[in-house]
């Protein structure tokens, strides 16, 4: 059907079924009135064109039934168009419920946070490799894995004032591996 808010052409009235001839015509005169009838009832200017293709098609399949007697045919459009939106509604209710029961897709990260992160990932991996191999393993499971020194004193079988120990001295190491960072990104 033509867009009646372009004054697009209308189907062809030389059809040989009186009711589809009738039904261009109604559909000519009363269009914007359906329109302008479900905006006023709230529909999304996304979703007019859906409603007044409804009713229309609602109009066609009942046109034999009109009764002038019982009113006016924009009033009979009108009801048409108030059941079709409150039916839109119940629809566009529904679906909403369902998006609700459906989990929220965890966020992706930006680009430049993934690449952030692996640069920063990538420094901290070469600040591990040069620590010696008992302040690393301490570092790793204490600061990176966030184990408490307790915890790593008992997996590693060690005091734990020699885990406080090994863990100040790398936890030294990484601010000054830090610092040194800083001051290679000032110069460039």
């Amino acid at each position: 059907m033509p867009d009646p808010r372009r004054g697009g052409s209308s189907p062809s009235t030389s059809s040989p079924d009186p009711w589809r001839r009738e039904l261009a015509e109604v559909y000519r005169a009363h269009a914007g009135f359906v329109l302008r009838g479900a905006r006023h009832l709230g529909v999304p200017e996304a979703h007019l064109d859906d409603v007044v293709h409804e009713v229309f098609i609602i109009a066609h399949r009942r046109l034999p039934d009109f009764d002038e007697a019982r009113g006016g045919l924009k009033s009979w459009l009108f009801g048409i168009t108030r059941r079709v939106v409150l039916h839109h509604r119940r629809a566009a209710a529904r679906h909403q419920r369902r998006l609700r029961v459906v989990p929220t897709p965890p966020s992706q990260p930006r680009p430049d946070e993934v690449v952030a992160r692996q640069q920063a990932a990538d420094h901290v991996q070469r600040f591990l490799d040069g620590l010696p191999p008992r302040q690393r393993l301490v570092f790793a499971l204490a600061d990176v894995e966030g184990m408490p020194a307790v915890e790593v004193a008992r997996a590693l079988e060690i005091n734990v004032n020699t885990i406080y120990a090994r863990l100040r001295a790398a936890r030294i190491a990484f601010a000054r591996y830090l610092d040194a960072l800083d001051g290679e990104e000032g110069k460039a």
